[in-house]
């Protein structure tokens, strides 16, 4: 069952490891705020480490935006897992990534059963998206969106640098959901939407 996975265990490393699981569609899914947010970090702190394991159907347009960023390496391309292995590679992440573009993604309802940090990101044209109001809503993590790319990345800048210092630090990651408003989509209701 699902419930298995809310045990959730992390890494013990230096690395904060952020997880993107699912498809691209095409490439219309895009990472570029967070490379610029990551690149922004390392320019104030060059020993900070971050890796971002992506799995799904093809990462080449993720690896190509990390190229462009200078951040080719720390992309591991996990190429097509089933699902029990997708639900394994985010039960080990540290922050759980989310690509939208301008729609909501069901993909959420599964992140929150694992009880760990999210990275939202709106590819489109829509500020305020239904993606950015459920994960600030139910304070989730974090949501940026392309259109106001220019703050956002800040933000981002500063809650990924916070998150890897409290994991280095030997610290839980900053997760403070409203656990009344995850309650009202309970497991049954979670488990529903993703079948």
């Amino acid at each position: 069952s699902m419930d298995e996975y809310r045990k959730t265990s992390t890494i013990q490393d230096d690395v904060l490891h952020i997880i993107h699981t699912g498809a691209l569609y095409g490439g219309t899914r895009k990472a570029d705020l967070l490379f610029w947010a990551i690149t922004e970090v390392l320019k104030t702190h060059p020993d900070y480490k971050f890796s971002l394991d992506c799995a799904g159907g093809n990462n080449e347009t993720l690896i190509q935006t990390a190229e462009k960023y200078g951040l080719k390496d720390i992309v591991i391309d996990k190429g097509f897992l089933s699902r029990d292995e997708s639900l394994d590679l985010q039960s080990a992440a540290d922050c759980l990534l989310v690509l939208v573009h301008d729609m909501f993604a069901a993909k959420l309802f599964e992140y929150i059963l694992f009880k760990k940090p999210i990275i939202s990101i709106t590819c489109g044209n829509r500020e305020r998206s239904e993606a950015t109001k459920f994960v600030e809503e139910l304070n989730l993590g974090i949501a940026t969106e392309e259109v106001t790319q220019k703050e956002d990345v800040t933000r981002l800048a500063d809650f990924l640098a916070i998150q890897y210092e409290r994991k280095i630090s030997g610290k839980p990651l900053l997760y403070e959901p409203d656990e009344e408003k995850v309650a009202q989509y309970d497991h049954d209701y979670i488990t529903e939407k993703l079948e």
